[in-house]
């Protein structure tokens, strides 16, 4: 029996699962909701006796190492590594050829961490009653002080390969972190493989206040997330992260019972993040320091979260204060307050640009204001846009209309410079359904109500492939009690399934004909819903079906 399969046999798979969700028994299996959907009724299914689990939405599943990939978003051998490790069992075997020096790493900085946390200085630890962290944190967050290299009884090279030692151009060798603070940094396993040092007041900071570890074999940062492993459980019982600055932030939010917040590590917020952060919480909170710094990191911050659609919402800490000196001027429930105050990504750019400006005094302003915001608004799908246009005139004073006549040019402008490349792809696949067809879709875009009434009226047997792939999802969606909407939608599908593309391409149909003025006929009232759907169900009875399918070949 190989490493693979005694790990395997040692894993119980409802213990596995259930240690990251929430089980029940039914029958001889167990149920839960999956976490990489909206799911509101049980669509997991784990069976003990074939140690597999799957979501029948998604279309995903496998065994514990499938599991432990998608949970953690690591590779093969590291979910074997990670499985092993619960099960306490010793791999004989390397699974990659780049584990060895991986796992030297993971050995060597849990060895350096060790000595720094016993190296801790009376300085240090002055510093850190001043910042008001408790003994308590600086034992759970294994903070330390850096010890010269020469000190520390391992080799050379393994401390470069592991970024705690650096290399000038000349060959020479020197403490990254000297004199410094040390912050170990986790990945989602809790293993350190990183770290960050601040310099200690007093200190020269030429090299800056905060310096994180290189990048290494263990360590990317647009991927890694400071205090990700110790936040899991508020997370999931909260089911939102709020997404910080500093390290200080995390720890003193965690200290007051904030245990959900994670810091980015002295770069971007990018779509790793966020698809990291979206498998453990349904929602994002960005909380941003008051300053200026923190301001202008905002408009990247929101860029990443329209162009992925997730649901996340952002907040600024008054006063120039950082969160950790917000929770302990203030307290938790304060904090908890400001929390609630998020806003959605576009109202948070609006709020940022409008600042200070009088529509109706400062003309020149209000309109370049305006454009900045349209700019943002024309990447954002049908929904968004749905829900943003009526606010956006209200903010500026003008008719929605003219909303809209604006995005209009915005459109052909980007289409013009090539910037619509994706959207031209969908709307030429848009464009291969016949227009019936997309008006049937755009009912179900548009009008969640018309699934449950194309339920009691509608023969599928009649719908051409293109109609019926797309019904089957928003059918089911609805008898499982899942949300309607046609993101949540398609949020549950994989990214070239038939009817995610043939959703968004018509979602994005819908978005673009109503940025150009010619909006899709579709009724708006209860009546003129039901009276279209009468007509629709009619038509396709009459056909009942179409044998070609057009998109055979997309799939």
């Amino acid at each position: 029996m190989d490493d693979k399969d005694r790990v395997k046999e040692a894993t119980d798979i409802v213990e596995l699962v259930g240690s990251y969700v929430q089980l029940r028994r039914d029958g001889a299996s167990f149920k839960c909701c999956c976490p990489w959907h909206a799911d509101k009724r049980p669509s997991m299914t784990v069976n003990p006796a074939l140690g597999l689990w799957k979501c029948w939405v998604c279309d995903i599943g496998g065994d514990c190492f499938e599991w432990v990939m998608k949970q953690e978003s690591c590779e093969f051998p590291t979910a074997v590594e990670i499985l092993a490790e619960k099960a306490g069992i010793k791999l004989e075997r390397i699974f990659h050829p780049r584990s060895q020096k991986r796992r030297s790493i993971l050995d060597v900085m849990e060895i350096v961490t060790e000595k720094f946390e016993a190296a801790l200085t009376s300085q240090c630890l002055t510093y850190l009653s001043d910042r008001k962290i408790s003994k308590e944190s600086i034992k759970r967050w294994r903070l330390g002080y850096c010890v010269p290299f020469d000190r520390l009884g391992i080799e050379e090279q393994l401390l470069i390969d592991a970024g705690v030692v650096g290399v000038t151009g000349q060959g020479r060798r020197y403490d990254r972190f000297g004199g410094r603070l040390i912050f170990p940094i986790a990945d989602a396993q809790g293993r350190v493989i990183a770290m960050g040092g601040r310099v200690l007041p007093g200190q020269s900071d030429k090299l800056g206040k905060y310096i994180n570890s290189p990048e290494t074999e263990l360590f990317k940062k647009s991927k890694t997330l400071y205090g990700l492993r110790n936040a899991r459980d508020g997370i999931r019982r909260r089911k939102s992260v709020i997404v910080m600055e500093g390290y200080t932030d995390v720890i003193i939010s965690h200290q007051a019972g904030v245990d959900n917040a994670v810091a980015c590590l002295g770069t971007a917020f990018t779509e790793e993040h966020v698809r990291q952060l979206t498998t453990v919480a349904d929602k994002l909170i960005i909380v941003l320091d008051g300053d200026e710094a923190g301001q202008k990191r905002s408009d990247a911050i929101v860029d990443v979260l329209v162009k992925s659609g997730t649901p996340a919402q952002l907040v600024t800490i008054p006063g120039g204060d950082d969160p950790a000196d917000w929770i302990l001027r203030f307290g938790a429930r304060a904090f908890g307050t400001l929390i609630d105050r998020a806003v959605d990504p576009i109202q948070f750019r609006i709020n940022r640009i409008c600042k200070g400006i009088d529509p109706k005094k400062q003309s020149a302003e209000a309109s370049a204001a305006l454009n900045a915001v349209l700019d943002l608004l024309v990447q954002c799908d049908i929904g968004i846009v749905e829900m943003s246009t009526g606010s956006i005139a209200l903010q500026f004073g003008i008719p929605e209309s003219a909303v809209l006549r604006r995005m209009a040019e915005k459109v052909r402008a980007r289409a013009k410079k090539g910037e619509v490349a994706s959207e031209s792809v969908k709307l030429k696949t848009a464009s291969k359904i016949d227009i019936d067809d997309r008006l049937f879709i755009s009912m179900l875009i548009l009008h969640s109500e018309s699934v449950q009434w194309f339920q009691d009226k509608l023969d599928t047997s009649w719908l051409p492939p293109a109609c019926r792939a797309v019904w089957d999802v928003f059918d089911y969606a609805e008898r499982q009690g899942n949300p309607l909407d046609w993101q949540s939608v398609c949020q549950s599908l994989p990214s070239d399934s038939k009817p995610k593309v043939l959703i968004e391409a018509v979602a994005t149909w819908i978005s673009m004909s109503a940025a150009c003025g010619s909006p899709v006929p579709v009724p708006k009232s209860p009546i003129e819903v039901q009276q279209r759907i009468d007509d629709i169900v009619r038509a396709y009875e009459a056909v009942r079906g179409e044998p070609e399918d057009p998109f055979a070949d997309l799939f």
